[in-house]
């Protein structure tokens, strides 16, 4: 046929491929059909195998159901939930468990089951069909409220045992530590002690939706079920009371008593005076007050007993009198509070807590000077009563109505005396060991009923008792029971001869011993 008959008729000519070769259609139809084939296959057998059964990987209360029918399903969860308990985990090992005999705990599950089933059957996806699917079910419970509320306030984990130990929270604080010598905050402590209204209700919570364990520790999911300090160590407040505590704590108040000799206030001392209220650092002064008055007594020799040689040579004992040392309690105590309310560098106390060394701990310590209102002729710490020159002294005798000056330990000069009127306690000389505190040539001596001028006064006590001449008194018929008649009001009555001796031999604080 020709090609014009060829087009006459509407025949293509042959196509060739390759060497000649004709292309066959058949080749392209019939892997086609068999593809659609397998697609329809891939998608109608899965959805006909799970028309009636849940897809694959799904999971009901942690249960696989893949696969199963929904009466399998049903009646796999009612095994389950006929078993049913939940497991309460909480704190340092504590735990509860609710079995479902204990509440009378009755649930229904088929009706949520199957609306379950129905809403996955509801839009079918291959894809999705094998990816993991858990389904939550909202079950239909009952159960006895007072047998739950009984059995939580009376369980173990709420009352604790000898197992299982009770811990309740305790708030963080500022405490002293002895070892720093400064304050540090001791970090609060949580404890285990449950909280029961909110114990119940996420139990409640968990029982309604038939769930069978939970960790009440976990704060992120349940809130705080147990109860929690009210302070705890990142608050402000304690961050700042620390700060202030430690600005009032940090410091050595230093005196000097003596050479070699001194007393310190340390922060452990501090610590035991000073509180924390309303931001800022509250004194015990009473407390301070306490600690100063041991301090000055530890030195006080004044009005003390002391033995000292008379003129016979035996150990005479004598006490009272205003000879001997006293500290100036008002002003230590003044020094003490002013020492305490000095303000030092935070800086340097920062360094001494990050490092306390004896070079950070000197820049904090303030040096006082002790203050005396009474001294003596010298401090001795071995036997503080021996604080007299031993060898140096005066005796007055009020049995013997004698003076003895003691010079290098022996008398170097003795005179007779009057004394006080002894049946008069107003006028009578008071014993007791006493130092020379004044030397007037011409003195006037003063009371209710007279006037008296003197000369050669020698002052032996602040209240006017003193050596003085008295040329009134019958010295040439002196007698030693004479004082008893003619007694002084209160001075050693001198002859004005010896008066004027007496005058220049004693020396100013030396001590004098009267019994």
């Amino acid at each position: 046929m020709s090609l014009e008959e060829n087009r006459l008729y509407d025949i293509e000519p042959d196509k060739t491929y390759g060497k000649g070769k004709r292309i066959n259609p058949k080749l392209f139809i019939i892997p086609g059909i068999l593809i659609v084939a397998a697609i329809l296959v891939a998608i109608l057998v899965p959805r006909i195998y799970y028309s009636g059964r849940w897809y694959a990987n799904t999971y009901i209360a942690d249960t696989n159901v893949s696969g199963m029918t929904l009466n399998q399903s049903k009646i796999a969860l009612h095994k389950i939930y006929n078993n049913y308990k939940l497991e309460v985990k909480g704190k340092t090992d504590g735990r509860l468990t609710v079995r479902r005999d204990d509440i009378d705990y009755i649930i229904n599950i088929d009706e949520t089951i199957k609306e379950e089933f129905e809403r996955q059957h509801a839009n079918f996806s291959l894809l999705g069909l094998f990816e993991k699917k858990d389904v939550s079910i909202n079950p239909i419970v009952s159960y006895d409220k007072d047998k739950l509320k009984k059995l939580i306030k009376n369980s173990e984990i709420v009352k604790g045992s000898n197992n299982y130990k009770i811990i309740k929270p305790v708030d963080a604080t500022v405490s002293y530590s002895k070892d720093k010598r400064s304050y540090e905050i001791v970090k609060e402590i949580n404890g285990n002690k449950i909280i029961i209204k909110k114990l119940l209700k996420v139990v409640v919570e968990a029982l309604d939706e038939g769930i069978e364990s939970i960790d009440i520790s976990d704060t992120s999911r349940y809130g705080n079920v147990y109860k929690m300090p009210k302070i705890t160590s990142d608050c402000k407040e304690i961050k700042k009371e620390i700060k202030v505590m430690n600005s009032a704590v940090l410091r050595w108040i230093k005196w000097k008593i003596a050479d070699g000799v001194t007393e310190k206030v340390t922060p452990e001392n501090i610590s035991k005076w000073i509180s924390y209220k309303n931001g800022s650092v509250n004194y015990d002064t009473q407390a301070m007050r306490n600690w100063m008055e041991k301090m000055c007594l530890k030195y006080k020799t004044l009005g003390g007993t002391r033995t000292f040689k008379s003129h016979t040579g035996q150990d005479v004992q004598i006490s009272g009198g205003d000879y001997g040392w006293r500290l100036d309690y008002d002003q230590m105590i003044s020094q003490l509070e002013n020492a305490l309310k000095k303000k030092l560098k935070s800086s340097l106390q920062d360094a001494y807590i990050k490092d306390p060394s004896s070079a950070n701990k000197k820049p904090l310590i303030i040096n006082k000077k002790a203050v005396y209102s009474g001294t003596a002729y010298t401090q001795n710490f071995d036997d503080k009563m021996k604080d007299f020159d031993e060898n140096n002294y005066t005796e007055v005798s009020i049995a013997e109505q004698m003076v003895y000056v003691i010079r290098d330990g022996k008398v170097a000069f003795s005179t007779k005396c009057i004394t006080g009127l002894p049946s008069d306690p107003e006028r009578a000389t008071k014993t007791g060991v006493y130092f020379i505190k004044e030397h007037k040539p011409v003195a006037i001596l003063k009371g209710e009923t007279y006037r008296t001028k003197v000369h050669d006064w020698v002052r032996i006590s602040w209240t006017g008792t003193g050596f003085h001449e008295a040329h009134w008194q019958p010295w040439g018929s002196w007698t030693k029971e004479m004082y008893q008649s003619r007694g002084s009001h209160g001075c050693v009555n001198l002859s004005p001869q010896d008066a004027h001796t007496i005058f220049n031999m004693l020396k100013y604080k030396e001590a004098v011993f009267i019994h």
